[in-house]
């Protein structure tokens, strides 16, 4: 911990993934004291990302940077996202 003056600072670095509960005391030289506490959620994991392009597409014919399939406007694309959240429990955040 870092006291300087009439404040103090502390760092913290959360070395695994997953839900943390810090608390915080503190009392001055006249016994006023104060607490708080606070939950982190460390997740780490990015979500699975899966997409689906329906008919009709077609791939380019020559390589195009960004491209890779041309589409109309009736072609259905679906993308499914999904994360198991910190833990792998997913939960309300």
């Amino acid at each position: 911990m870092d006291i300087q003056g009439d404040s103090a600072f502390l760092g913290y670095h959360f070395s695994q993934e997953c839900n943390h509960t810090i608390e915080l005391y503190a009392e001055d030289c006249l016994g006023n004291s104060n607490y708080t506490s606070m939950k982190f959620h460390v997740d780490e994991k990015a979500p699975d990302i899966n997409k689906t392009v329906g008919e009709p597409k077609m791939l380019p014919s020559v390589y195009e940077e960004g491209v890779d399939y041309w589409v109309t406007c009736e072609t259905p694309i679906i993308i499914n996202a999904s994360d198991l959240g910190c833990c792998g429990v997913l939960e309300n955040v």
